[in-house]
């Protein structure tokens, strides 16, 4: 993983433009090295990313309606309570539709675009 940016200390730059630039390199740097836990010496990740990739594999077994659960429970708290109850209303509808074309407990891996566009026709 290399953060730079080329041409940062180029003379073209504006004062401003490279200080902005600088900035951005210095914030994207330390979130590598504080949130990610990167280690630049040896470019690796610690196991937390390791066990993150674990969990994307249960989520590959997930049923249709859990998928869909997962989804809304993890998007939904940056929506309004508007927005909230139109996707409760369509997720309802979903889950009616799938559990009409008998998809609603496979597992999401399964599923291929035929059956999402004829679910949504």
């Amino acid at each position: 993983m290399k953060i730079y940016k080329k041409g940062i200390n180029s003379s073209d730059l504006p004062t401003s433009e490279r200080v902005a630039q600088l900035k951005a390199a210095k914030k994207a740097l330390e979130y590598s090295l504080d949130k990610l836990a990167w280690n630049p010496l040896t470019d690796t990740f610690p196991e937390i990313i390791i066990e993150e990739k674990n969990e994307f594999e249960k989520l590959k077994e997930m049923t249709f309606s859990e998928a869909i659960d997962f989804a809304v429970e993890k998007k939904s708290c940056d929506w309004s309570k508007n927005t909230r109850r139109n996707y409760r209303s369509v997720v309802k509808y979903l889950k009616i539709g799938a559990g009409a074309l008998d998809i609603k407990n496979e597992k999401i891996t399964t599923l291929q675009r035929m059956h999402y566009r004829i679910l949504l026709a």
